[in-house]
């Protein structure tokens, strides 16, 4: 019952979680050959769904630009050149265009500059410096577009001309002769920093009725090796698919994705995130009911490639064209660091994409006072002192009366030897006397039990300084230039281990299990080893909460001793 039981508590609670996923989390499917873009998909081979190139129906239909529809003979496809340089700078992002697909091909993070060292968020960070990233990336580019069998000759890879390139943006359009005509325009927004506008239009070419759908499709990168729990990554960057729908985040990591997964809109974004990014598309906040197309999502389908590219596959809905007729969507986009209070200002709850899980409750307060004391001191390795220190304060009448209980049972430790040793053979009247031992002292065997209370502020911590932005490349003092990576030097690993163990002479030693003793002398040991690999900015919590926590028990102690002191002088 003691603070010591309070961190085998906490570890205990660790290990259920972690048992918990590592046992009923299934394991990984090998991706199967010939679905969608996967392994046994030829490069360039289009997925299911996707519209094939002499554009056939999958019933056999003929559509309008067909090979052999009567009075159009197919129209042999222009030769269009490569062009990779299109560039739009803004004051936060540089995005690299390319018209293979009309695409986005990189995208890097300006400002603000706690934020660039992320590099490109469209090519995959390697592993690590000996594995090179291979080039499989570059056909799972974002913002490629796909119908559902009705448009020939459009896929993700389609080559689209540029039909304008200024500062502020670029147009790439597709056509069929005698079909259709498709454009993408991407364009920068000053009313919206972290990202640009999306503008899709098709128009009917052709003399029948045309419909179809038409999907956006973003990617994100996971290596195989990467996303799964395991002992010494309790929380993994996980990249995860996902889409706003009725309030709530609908979400699928690898595992999910591989099986394949279905949300039916309306939504008003998705996209795809990691712990600290996010890449999306919102749709316009006007509504559905503008003339001109614009509105919600109509669905998000959410899969896996080659065991590593998790793809979101937005729905903008049916259509159909007379012929002649245009239909045109709008949409906004981000892409960056899900700062909350950036996130919030586009006012479609993109702030829920920053995922605290059940602990939500408590790490939205954390984080705001997190960010309240940063701007007070201008550093956030001491916003976490002031955090730990207000959380100290905050929990003091807890501490201070789980203190005094502790103190207590230390000093009737030998009272109580004497009374198991006197009636070992009477457990009965052992008890009676201990319990009355207990009330003379004014202690209790559960007075530590409150502290336990303090587990979910533990873990809401934990949970924040693991999801908050913030923390990312944060600087300290030193070496400490990333908050959110673990010490690089293990020097608040080893400082943890030795006040924890400083921490055990201060305890009331009151089990008598040789076992049990083991374990609470092992659990410095342990919480150290976890401290290897947690953020700093945790490591620096648990440093600066357990030397309070010393401090505290120090000065009760020492208040107990002048009480005796001064009780003795009065009894002479």
């Amino acid at each position: 019952m003691e603070q010591q039981r309070v961190f085998l508590a906490i570890a205990l609670s660790l290990g259920v979680l972690f048992a918990w996923q590592y046992l009923f989390t299934p394991p990984p499917e090998a991706p199967e050959k010939g679905v969608g873009a996967d392994a046994g998909q030829a490069p360039g081979q289009q997925a299911p769904g996707d519209q094939s190139p002499g554009g056939a129906r999958p019933d056999g239909a003929q559509v309008p630009g067909d090979a052999g529809t009567p009075g159009q003979p197919a129209a042999p496809q222009r030769v269009i050149a490569l062009a990779e340089d299109l560039v739009l700078t803004s004051a936060n992002f540089r995005a690299t265009f390319t018209n293979k697909g009309g695409r986005l091909k990189h995208f890097e993070i300006l400002k603000p500059d706690q934020y660039a060292p992320r590099g490109d968020l469209i090519k995959p960070r390697p592993v690590d410096e000996e594995t090179p990233v291979g080039e499989t990336w570059l056909k799972y580019l974002p913002f490629g577009m796909v119908g559902s069998g009705a448009l020939p000759n459009l896929s993700e890879e389609t080559m689209y001309e540029v039909a304008s390139k200024t500062d502020q943006g670029v147009v790439f359009r597709h056509e069929v002769a005698g079909a259709y005509a498709l454009e993408k325009r991407f364009v920068l927004d000053k009313a919206s920093p972290n990202g640009f506008r999306f503008e899709v239009s098709i128009e009917n070419k052709s003399t029948l009725q045309l419909t179809d759908h038409l999907k956006v499709r973003l990617y994100g990168y996971e290596h195989h090796e990467d996303g799964e729990w395991s002992l010494f990554d309790p929380m993994p960057d996980i990249v995860e698919a996902l889409c706003h729908v009725d309030g709530d985040d609908e979400r699928a990591a690898r595992a999910d994705a591989e099986e394949g997964v279905k949300v039916d809109g309306p939504a008003i974004w998705g996209g795809i995130d990691s712990r600290y990014f996010l890449m999306a598309l919102l749709a316009d906040p006007k509504g559905a009911d503008q003339a001109e197309g614009a509105g919600a999502l109509a669905s998000c389908h959410f899969s896996l490639h080659e065991g590593e590219f998790l793809r979101s596959e937005l729905g903008l809905g049916g259509f159909t064209l007379a012929p002649g007729e245009r239909r045109s969507w709008q949409f906004g986009t981000y892409l960056g660091p899900k700062l909350v209070e950036t996130l919030e200002t586009y006012g479609v709850q993109l702030e829920e994409s920053v995922d605290y899980g059940i602990f939500a409750f408590l790490c939205k307060p954390i984080r705001w006072l997190l960010i309240l004391f940063q701007g007070w001191v201008g550093n956030w390795g001491v916003a976490i002192i002031l955090l730990t220190f207000f959380l100290r304060m905050l929990t003091f009448p807890i501490n201070h009366s789980a203190y005094k209980n502790m103190e207590g049972m230390r000093r009737i430790q030998e009272p109580m030897t004497a009374l198991r040793e006197k009636y070992k053979d009477d457990p009965m009247k052992q008890q009676e006397l201990m319990m009355k031992l207990y009330k003379d002292e004014g202690v209790s065997p559960l007075g530590c039990v409150p502290q336990l209370l303090q587990i979910p502020i533990f873990f809401a911590l934990y949970t924040t300084i693991y999801s908050s932005v913030e923390i990312y490349h944060a600087g300290f003092v030193g070496w400490y230039t990333d908050l959110s990576a673990p010490d690089p030097y293990f020097v608040l690993p080893v400082l943890v281990t030795l006040v924890m163990t400083g921490q055990q002479f201060m305890m009331p030693q009151t089990t008598t299990n040789p076992q049990m003793k083991i374990v609470m002398w092992v659990m410095p040991i342990m919480f150290g080893v976890f401290t290897f690999v947690l953020p700093s900015g945790l490591g620096l919590y648990m440093l600066v909460s357990i030397g309070l926590g010393i401090t505290q028990q120090y000065f009760i102690r020492k208040s107990f001793e002048k009480k005796q002191q001064q009780q003795q002088a009065a009894a002479a």
